[in-house]
């Protein structure tokens, strides 16, 4: 989980967010996305749910704001997929966290094909809630800091370039 202190304008944003979800002003994909965003995955996952339950999740998966198919979302449908990256991948220019915000109620799977920021595109697999196999391929990018738990690894690719890493 990332540490609030270090990202305290994050965590203002998130528990104002919160706060105006309680109040019944704003809800759903913001603060889902706060959510994953400090780590908390199990929330991140309870606001989807949330959505696909009652609010404006469509079972084609379309997100239309409201409850019914009158009106399009397009934040919605782009949110989404956001939240669930951000829950199993975090990445800044120089730097790429394998799930960070894994919620309990998704504890085998796997994505490929994930592009994240730097320049890199990773394929991820996990089981019983830990990574098992995880690959980076340098789109553009030159180099990066991978991390999974408190285990650090420096990486240096060069456009095209592919490594299985082993944590």
């Amino acid at each position: 989980m990332i540490n609030p202190l270090n990202y305290r304008k994050l965590a203002i944003a998130f528990y104002a967010a919160r706060l105006l979800c309680a109040l019944g002003l704003i809800c759903g994909c913001t603060s889902a996305l706060a959510a994953a965003s400090l780590g908390l995955g199990d929330l991140a996952f309870a606001r989807i749910e949330e959505l696909a339950k009652r609010r404006s999740i469509n079972p084609s998966m379309v997100d239309s704001h409201n409850p019914g198919p009158k009106t399009l979302c397009d934040d919605g449908n782009g949110a989404v997929p956001e939240i669930v990256a951000r829950m199993l991948v975090r990445s800044e220019f120089d730097k790429i966290i394998f799930l960070p915000a894994l919620p309990k109620t998704l504890p085998n799977g796997n994505v490929k094909g994930l592009r994240v920021r730097g320049g890199f595109e990773v394929d991820i697999a996990w089981k019983d809630g830990k990574l098992t196999e995880a690959m980076i391929r340098s789109v553009n990018g030159t180099k990066t800091t991978v991390r999974y738990l408190d285990i650090t690894t420096e990486v240096s690719l060069r456009p095209g370039e592919k490594r299985s890493l082993t944590f």
